[in-house]
Order: structure tokens, then C-alpha cells, then sequence
């Protein structure tokens, strides 16, 4: 068993749900529920196919995600390392007061595929026989003064949720 937050999604590979089987009932509620109460998770390895797969079972509200995980030396230690500029307290405050500004629970609906979304509108085009013209590439942006833009998204964050 581990913390739930101790793993790193880099572990993760993918996720499955999990429903109990006819006389498991409460078995698999009673793992699920003392899972969330002690907020950990429960690591473990099975056979799939041929191969050992390592897997973490995950509690949530509402049932179990079982998430099938990559092994350490799966994982090969990132390769683009940056030098970390220093950064002032007043950026820092900034940068955390327009996060905080803009904390939403997560809706899953209010993303879509934007890219499948016009490929389907130009094929629709195309099938009803129209001309499909390819977009004028957008030009480079601007450089612009990072405190500037955050003050101007914290403003309009306060607004939105003033508003709201």
C-alpha cells in the first residue's frame, strides 16, 4: 500500500474500471471504502497476456480504477534539463494569486477535441463539394512582460468571478 499523491503519473500507463463480480459485492466495497478512508492505494502485480504487469488499485467515490503502472527501469530520467532562472517573490505571489484566481473543479465537458472537431467540418465540406482552402499560417507572438500579463490575468480572473 502507498499514498495515494506518493506515486508519479509517469508510473501511470492506463486505467481501467473495476466492478465486482456477483458475490463480491462486499468484499470490493469494503477495500474501496477503507482505501479512501486511509487515502493510499494498493499496489500489485498480475500476469496479462504473457508478461508480470505491475498495477495500482485506486479508490474513488463512486468504485475502483485499476491503472496498469511501468516498472522503474521503465522509465528513463528526463532528458531536457533547463537552468532554472531565479524568479522574485513578487512574480512568484503573482503567479500563485492568478492560479488560486482561476481554481475550478475539473468538468471533463468543457474540453473537446478541437483539432478532430474541424477535421470532420472539412470533411463535411468536401463531401458537399465545396473548396477546401488551406489557413494562412499564424504569425510568431510577441514577446510580452511576464508581470504585465499576469497582473492582467489576475484581473480578469477577480472579474470573471465576481461576475459569476
Amino acid at each position: 500500500f502507498a499514498q495515494l499523491n506518493q506515486i508519479s503519473p509517469v508510473y501511470y500507463e492506463k486505467t481501467y474500471q473495476a466492478v465486482p463480480e456477483a458475490g463480491g459485492e462486499k468484499a470490493f466495497e469494503l477495500l474501496r471504502s477503507a482505501l479512501m478512508a486511509e487515502q493510499k492505494i494498493a499496489i500489485g502485480k498480475t500476469v496479462m497476456g504473457t508478461k508480470d504487469t505491475l498495477m495500482a488499485i485506486i479508490p474513488r467515490e463512486d468504485g475502483i480504477l485499476i491503472s496498469t503502472m511501468f516498472y522503474g527501469d521503465d522509465i528513463k530520467a528526463l532528458q531536457k534539463q533547463y537552468t532554472k532562472p531565479d524568479v522574485n517573490e513578487q512574480e512568484f505571489n503573482m503567479a500563485k494569486l492568478l492560479i488560486n484566481s482561476m481554481d475550478t473543479p475539473f468538468d471533463p465537458s468543457k474540453y473537446k477535441d478541437e483539432y478532430q472537431e474541424r477535421l470532420r467540418g472539412l470533411i463535411e465540406t468536401k463531401i458537399s463539394g465545396k473548396e477546401v482552402v488551406a489557413a494562412e499560417p499564424e504569425s510568431a507572438g510577441k514577446v510580452i512582460d511576464l508581470m504585465e500579463a499576469l497582473k492582467a490575468s489576475v484581473e480578469k480572473a477577480q472579474k470573471d468571478k465576481e461576475t459569476a
